[in-house]
């Protein structure tokens, strides 16, 4: 045998011990001409029947593959070789998977003759790479819809992640796979940490679990549970599987529960009442401070030793059994007791009065898991309800001794209490009959409007807490019509919240009769007082003409026109003149007390500096200081101010008083006129160091007429008019006269007048 077949028998041999089939056929009709023997256990007949038939691959070639193996005929024969995968049937019926590697052979021509292959049986190989698929398509299955972030790290790189981590971290997929895993991470330190304590769990447990924080793309911090467990337990290098949850809102929350258990704790601590938890065994477990200060103790005891405590019901005093203790019944029943009222045996010694609540507490299986305990301690409440009662009744004893009607009523106007003396003379009904009810319901003979109107003013008070009086006429059963004033105020409690109304009347029937006889005896008066100014007008009128001739042709005698006078006739002349000119005054003042008293006066108004106005008095009044060597003195704040007034009104007022000022001012004294603007208005001040005016007489300083020395031989002259007259025009100006004085050592006299009229608020 040569080389060539030496070495081509060889190679059969080896492909037959591995269970390869060398099969040889001529084409184009793909006749087998050649199939090794290791086709028997494929094909069910031996090598040489297999070769007498030619076409036995039709029959075995499973019939769904029949164009993938024809395909692959067509392919080796148009390139050479082909390789392709398909399904024969064996003699036992099976299917098998065969791998047919495919070669042709060609003439001279380069025509395809033979088709030369090996069928290599791949079954289990197959069923094995289906398995292995079929793996990863339930691997990414269950990937897909895993309710927690999946993955896979291998040496620390990230090989395999499920769509939920790629959620939770804000990166894609193919951005994590092949990144390190210390991406998820904030630090470099937490990287570490995390691996070296799941590493060391891992040693230990098998597996490897903590809570950390991951970065997410867009730099958000969020809180994980991360667990990892080993591929292979016996190889850690082919890396980890891990499994990640975001536990952030679940960490809030629990944070949140932890610090509202914290507070609720605190609320407990600082609560004024008691409260007692027990089992449901009904064993007392445990006590907040209030509980255990009411008590005295905090006794950890059940049921059947509840006769520790001792407590009687009150006000009865009835003893209470320990099987008859509220707590006792809510085990049992499973009943709320409420508002069950005490007095208890404390075990400091001291008796207290508590109201006990309890409360069974039921899960959501209808079981009791225990009850709730709340004491509230009412031991001063008590008292002070009893002194609350005993004042009351004080209070009722009180009212009734006034003789005047009382009532108090709620914010929504409901009666809670009167005297006898409002029910018999205002309602006219019995004091049960009014508690608790409002007027609007009651049979009172008083008009539903007037009713509305009470009603309006008592939703004012309730608002505003303003106190009221006013008048109120009230309706008699006989018809007659008193009248009461009706003074209200709010009723207010501790906080300062208003909480009623308290009212008292005062019957002023009578008094009412006298005021109106005022009243008219009044109006009488002042028609009286009107005539009179305007008869003293009138009359100033009538006296202004002849006077004005007797001081005029006084004049011209005094002047010698009519030829010279003796020193006699010019001393007498004189005479004339001064009184004269002096009674002309007096009538040009009652005329003008007269016009203002009539609302007649008017005037005239013109803008002027106040620094000329001030230097025009000076000039008058200066002879008159100078004959008495009274140092006068004048001084403006402003030269440049200017006032809107009547200039000729103004100058009389400033005139009055200045004269006044030196004529009650002794010899050698001083008198200052000093002008200071406040705000809007100017203050005009007149200070003298004269004689002063008495307490008394300070009284009646703006009285007209009135006199500070009305003796018969007066030291001082004058009408009694030069106050009462520069007041009244500083009032009708919008301003008025001030004083303040000192006897002995003198007085001072303010004019204050608005600058501008017009740019005053109209208050």
């Amino acid at each position: 045998m040569d080389k060539a077949n030496i070495v081509d028998e060889g190679l059969h041999r080896i492909l037959n011990s591995m269970g390869a089939v060398i099969w040889s056929a001529r084409l184009p009709d793909i006749e087998i001409t050649y199939m090794s023997p290791s086709a028997k256990q494929l094909f069910g007949c031996e090598t040489e029947k297999l070769s007498e038939n030619g076409q036995i691959w039709k029959d075995s070639v499973h019939p769904d593959d029949v164009h993938i193996f024809l395909k692959g005929v067509e392919k080796a024969t148009h390139y050479g070789d082909a390789s392709i995968e398909h399904r024969i049937v064996g003699s036992d019926k099976k299917v098998y998977w065969i791998q047919n590697q495919l070669k042709v052979d060609f003439d001279n021509d380069n025509k395809p003759i033979i088709i030369n292959g090996v069928m290599i049986e791949k079954t289990n190989l197959k069923k094995s790479e289906d398995g292995m698929r079929q793996s990863k398509e339930r691997l990414k299955s269950i990937l897909k819809v895993a309710p927690t972030g999946v993955g896979v790290v291998s040496n620390r790189v990230i090989t395999e992640v499920n769509p939920l981590i790629c959620e939770m971290t804000g990166y894609s997929r193919s951005e994590l796979i092949g990144s390190s895993s210390r991406i998820f991470f904030p630090s470099q330190e937490e990287f570490k940490h995390v691996g070296q304590e799941k590493y060391r769990q891992i040693q230990t447990e098998g597996t490897g679990t903590v809570e950390t924080r991951w970065k997410r793309k867009d730099g958000m911090i969020i809180d994980v549970l991360l667990s990892s467990t080993p591929i292979d337990s016996s190889d850690h290098s082919h890396g980890v599987t891990f499994t990640a949850l975001d536990i952030t809102e679940r960490k809030k929350t629990k944070d949140k529960l932890r610090q509202n258990e914290k507070f609720l704790r605190k609320i407990l601590d600082v609560l004024p009442m008691g409260l007692w938890i027990a089992n449901n065994e009904g064993r007392l477990i445990s006590a907040n401070p209030a509980g255990k200060k009411i008590w005295g103790a905090e006794p950890h005891v059940g049921i059947e030793e509840y006769g520790i405590f001792k407590a009687r019901h009150y006000p009865s005093m009835e003893e209470l059994a320990p099987e008859d203790w509220a707590l006792a019944h809510t085990i049992r029943k499973r009943s709320t007791v409420e508002n069950e009222l005490l007095e208890i045996d404390a075990f400091d010694g001291n008796k207290k009065i508590i109201v006990n609540y309890t409360a069974p507490v039921i899960d959501d299986n209808e079981q009791i898991l225990g009850a709730i305990i709340v004491n509230d301690d009412v031991t001063e409440k008590t008292k002070i309800d009893r002194e609350i009662k005993q004042h009351n009744s004080f209070l009722n004893t009180l009212l009734n001794t006034i003789p005047n009607p009382v009532y108090y009523k709620d914010k929504n106007f409901k009666y809670t209490g009167c005297n006898e003396a409002f029910a018999r003379e205002v309602i006219g009904i019995s004091r049960d009959k009014i508690v608790g009810r409002k007027l609007r319901d009651m049979d009172y003979p008083i008009t539903g409007k007037l009713v509305n109107d009470y009603e309006e003013l008592d939703k004012e008070l309730i608002k505003t807490g303003i106190k009221q009086s006013y008048e109120v006429e009230v309706p008699k059963q006989d018809g007659t019509v008193k009248i009461f004033i009706n003074s209200k105020a709010a009723i207010y409690d501790s906080d300062g919240e208003i909480t009623g109304i308290i009212g008292a009347m005062l019957d002023i029937t009578e008094h009412k009769k006298v005021e109106n006889e005022i009243l008219h005896a009044k109006m009488e008066a002042e028609a009286a007082s009107r005539t009179k100014s305007e008869f003293l007008a009138t009359i100033s009128h009538e006296l202004r003409t002849p006077l004005n001739a007797i001081i005029g042709y006084s004049d011209i005698l005094i002047e010698g026109n009519q030829g010279e006078l003796n020193e006699k006739q010019k001393r007498y002349s004189r005479h004339i003149h001064t009184s004269g000119t002096h009674l002309l005054d007096l009538i040009n003042d009652i005329l003008d007390i007269s016009k203002i008293e009539s609302g007649k006066l008017n005037l005239h108004y013109e803008g002027f500096f106040i620094k000329d106005l001030i230097d025009n008095v000076e000039n008058i009044v200066r002879p008159l200081a100078m004959k008495k060597q009274i140092k006068i003195n004048f001084q403006t704040h402003d030269d440049k101010l200017s006032l809107k007034a009547d200039r000729i009104k103004l100058k009389q007022m400033l005139y009055n008083l200045t004269s006044n000022a030196i004529k009650f001012t002794p010899e050698k004294g001083a008198v200052k006129i000093i002008t200071k603007q406040s705000g809007k208005y100017l203050d005009i001040i007149v200070e003298d160091n004269g004689i002063g005016i008495s307490e008394e007489k300070q009284k009646h300083l703006f009285t007209p007429f009135y006199q500070v020395d009305s003796s018969c031989s007066r030291e001082y002259q004058g009408t009694g008019l030069g106050l009462p007259l520069a007041k009244k025009m500083a009032i009708v100006h919008g301003g008025t006269v001030t004083f303040k004085s000192i006897p002995g050592e003198g007085s001072t006299f303010t004019i204050t007048i608005p600058i501008d009229p017009d740019k005053l608020i109209d208050v």
